[in-house]
């Protein structure tokens, strides 16, 4: 069965250029946007997904308190991060937060992990060498405060004995520990350490790759993993006919690449001043790509600023429909990429009727028929 999860950026929901400054409007932004979601209880949402940014025009620096937050407003529904980005993290305190969450959130908890997004590290003078060596010395102490109450490690960026991890995380039958990827690497660490999977913004042939190298890496590894444990993230938008979607499709993503380019600005200033240099591991990674502002889908330009950023932007990306069309969509593209998890986010420049519509109208329509199709 297709279980579909709400993602979230929380950023203002206006295609016009916004003050982040104004108290208003940001006050407003997370009221919207936690009332929103604590009406997803009673939906055919598995779950919600929140993202961890910094340093750009998003309201999502720390995803973790929106999830205690959020936990306080519903009963039901499973709650993430997609994930916490690990080099901005003591491992530690970070294993810390995790296990109070699962308590908070009475074991709805979904454990997220991901490597980050290369301009941000600029701002706090992360070498780009440095990112992909402590993401995986922080997944390797997080996997150990899991199973261990006192924790030892010596690495080259951490080192610390006997450390006591409290409280303890809270043991539940499903696997919940996601990883974020773009590459056929990272699949198989997530095989080997018995993690969920999640790509985005590729197209269904090159997920079903990811997916394959998955499989085959935890049956060489000897963990049993399912369809259940694949996931997509995708950009969807149901509207009440074909003809209004493609309609709202032209007239979004142009304001998308727009406010994403504002988005990204500060970043892209501070990434040009300080000629800060991209390692080969990131580039191969793929999170440039799904970072970035792009230039449109299937676009074969570079990226912003002549940044490298081949486009792995693919058509497959964009779900806009009527609930039917929407529906099919999301069977088709999970059975073609051998996943049973469609995580979906709206488009940016929705105005904030247009983002209440979306999922209070729309989704449910959508939720029968994936229902009756199961």
């Amino acid at each position: 069965m297709i279980k579909t999860w709400c993602c979230d950026f929380n950023r203002v929901p206006d295609a016009a250029p916004t003050d982040y400054n104004d108290q208003a409007i940001v006050q407003r932004t997370y009221n919207d946007m936690l009332d929103r979601l604590a009406k997803l209880d009673d939906s055919g949402f598995e779950g919600v997904f929140f993202a961890e940014h910094h340093f750009i025009k998003s309201l999502m620096p720390v995803p973790n308190l929106l999830i205690a937050a959020l936990a306080q407003r519903t009963r039901r529904i499973k709650i993430g991060v997609l994930g916490n980005v690990l080099p901005f993290h003591q491992p530690w305190r970070l294993a810390e937060e995790i296990a109070t969450l699962d308590y908070l959130t009475e074991g709805r908890l979904e454990i997220g992990v991901s490597s980050g997004v290369p301009f941000e590290f600029d701002f706090v003078n992360i070498d780009p060498d440095d990112v992909r060596p402590i993401y995986g010395e922080i997944l390797e102490i997080l996997d150990l405060a899991m199973q261990d109450e006192i924790v030892n490690f010596e690495g080259k960026y951490f080192k610390f004995k006997d450390v006591p991890i409290m409280p303890r995380p809270r043991e539940e039958i499903r696997r919940r520990r996601w990883m974020s990827l773009y590459s056929t690497a990272t699949a198989e660490r997530a095989a080997t350490r018995g993690y969920k999977i999640c790509s985005a913004y590729q197209s269904v042939e090159t997920c079903r790759g990811l997916t394959e190298a998955y499989m085959a890496k935890a049956d060489e590894a000897g963990v049993r993993v399912s369809a259940d444990d694949i996931a997509v993230r995708r950009q969807v938008l149901v509207c009440e006919t074909d003809a209004e979607a493609a309609e709202q499709k032209e007239k979004l993503l142009a304001a998308n690449a727009e406010q994403t380019a504002r988005m990204f600005a500060a970043a892209l200033d501070r990434h040009d001043a300080t000629k800060a240099k991209v390692s080969d591991d990131i580039k191969n990674s793929g999170v440039l790509d799904a970072a970035a502002p792009s230039h449109g889908p299937n676009s074969t330009t570079g990226g912003p600023r002549g940044l490298p950023m081949p486009a792995l932007m693919s058509d497959d990306e964009y779900i806009f429909g009527s609930p039917t069309t929407v529906a099919e969509i999301i069977i088709n593209q999970c059975r073609g990429m051998g996943g049973n998890n469609m995580i979906a986010f709206h488009p940016h420049s929705l105005d904030r009727d247009g983002v209440r519509k979306l999922y209070e109208k729309m989704w449910p329509k959508v939720h029968d028929i994936l229902a009756k199709a199961a």
